[in-house]
């Protein structure tokens, strides 16, 4: 994984902890759900829109 690939990653977990998740993965799941990307593609998406 790259640097921002891991960046993303820890922010993705520490994320899912606050929202009271005990498996990052099932925030994965969850998010997907309800947006349709994974939360590194959603950021990724939001910051091309914004440049």
């Amino acid at each position: 994984m790259s640097t921002v690939e891991d960046f993303f990653a820890e922010h993705a977990r520490a994320v899912a902890v606050h929202l009271g998740f005990t498996d990052p993965a099932n925030f994965g799941r969850f998010f997907r759900g309800h947006t349709g990307l994974i939360p590194a593609a959603f950021v990724a998406r939001e910051a091309r829109a914004g440049s």
